[in-house]
């Protein structure tokens, strides 16, 4: 129940300096265990250039399917413990962060909290529709340099910024999809067969998408 444990960190073992800084809560995408979410909190924390300007948590994929209904059914205790930790924590902002199907998970808990004006949401390479408007989206995707092959899923639909990088190195759409959150997939030589064991184990965490905040 790794995730319980994050929630409580984040209401009740804050300091002082850390409710100053922006909370990223990470949602892993299918297939994410908490043994890969705890590595890239680790390394995110440690980055750097983001790792001393943001507080960083991580959330597993709950289903073992990867359709958006599926995260967001089976994670239905997972998303209401974020919402309630997010609503009771001191004021700050908190920046919902969803890879992949993580992305449903991301965007149940923003559009479930009590101040949607403390919510920023990035979308990492997802097809998400949002149904509130008062939340602030960036929404991100990636292509080859000479625009293929595109990532898995569209830009989210209703984002109020959105950014497609072009990345050299990824000849296949997955090592495009998990180059969003780990820079090592072109090194990794990430592909279908290999991503289970290689994309999140963040050898170089991508946190470019926190570079608005």
């Amino acid at each position: 129940m790794v995730w319980m444990f994050s929630c409580f960190t984040l209401s009740t073992w804050a300091s002082t300096e850390q409710i100053s800084k922006p909370a990223v809560i990470f949602f892993g995408g299918f297939r994410s265990t908490p043994e890969q979410m705890a590595l890239w909190k680790s390394l995110a924390q440690a980055h750097p250039t983001y790792g001393t300007k943001a507080e960083f948590y991580s959330a597993a994929y709950p289903s073992l399917k990867s359709d958006s209904y599926s995260a967001v059914h089976d994670g239905a205790a997972l998303i209401q413990g974020w919402i309630k930790s997010i609503d009771e924590s001191p004021a700050r902002l908190f920046i919902l962060v969803g890879h992949s199907s993580g992305a449903a998970l991301a965007t149940a808990v923003a559009e479930g909290v009590k101040n949607p004006q403390s919510i920023r949401l990035i979308i990492l390479d997802a097809d998400i529709t949002l149904n509130n408007s008062k939340i602030i989206a960036h929404c991100w995707n990636a292509e080859d340099p000479k625009g293929r092959p595109k990532s898995y899923s569209s830009l989210a639909k209703r984002c109020n910024f959105s950014k497609t990088i072009k990345i050299g190195g990824c000849s296949n759409p997955t090592c495009l999809h998990f180059y969003l959150v780990n820079k090592a997939a072109p090194h990794l030589q990430m592909n279908e067969d290999n991503y289970k064991d290689t994309g999140y184990l963040s050898l170089e965490p991508n946190l470019d998408w926190l570079e608005t905040f």
